[in-house]
């Protein structure tokens, strides 16, 4: 086996994929993806109504409809989460023979090649970004979301017969 899908992880990954099944790491990672960013702009308004380390508001509890402001982030939140969830569990698994192609650390993008030369891209990963080998076949399995498309797992083309990783 190929030291590109050595990781046991990986090997999860490519089972449930190629049953058209996102595996719990994957899904855990795709659904919780937005929060950090959804915490981060909510923390201005942490500020300006200044909590206390306690936990106790300040200038929240004076205000007439301050004390709803927290149920409403909190319903929002997990407001995301299930619309995320829903999204997930109903947006079909793609897959394709790709040759590994570019990699661009800098803005976290991937372009690998369709066996007609056609450039796929991927903006989004469930794991770090891969290190496909240029012009080496693989069978990749990916979302394709209206912002891009995201890679799901891949393995190299000799090593998904071997292990059974094609396609049910």
């Amino acid at each position: 086996m190929s030291q590109k899908t050595s990781s046991r992880m990986m090997r999860l990954w490519l089972a449930e994929n190629s049953n058209g099944h996102l595996a719990y790491d994957q899904r855990l990672n795709l659904i919780t993806r937005p929060l950090g960013t959804l915490v981060l702009l909510m923390l201005p308004l942490v500020v300006l109504f200044g909590f206390t380390p306690l936990g106790q508001l300040r200038l929240v509890a004076l205000s007439r409809y301050g004390a709803l402001l927290i149920p409403l982030l909190l319903v929002g939140l997990v407001g995301v989460l299930v619309l995320r969830t829903w999204r997930y569990v109903r947006m079909p698994i793609q897959h394709a023979t790709l040759y590994g192609g570019e990699r661009d650390r800098l803005r976290r993008r991937l372009t690998t090649y369709t066996p007609s030369g056609e450039p796929l891209r991927f903006d989004s990963f469930a794991s770090r970004l891969p290190e496909l080998e240029r012009d080496e076949p693989y069978v990749v399995y990916y979302y394709d979301e209206p912002s891009g498309k995201t890679l799901l797992s891949y393995a190299p083309l000799d090593d998904a017969r071997e292990q059974g990783w094609l396609p049910a």
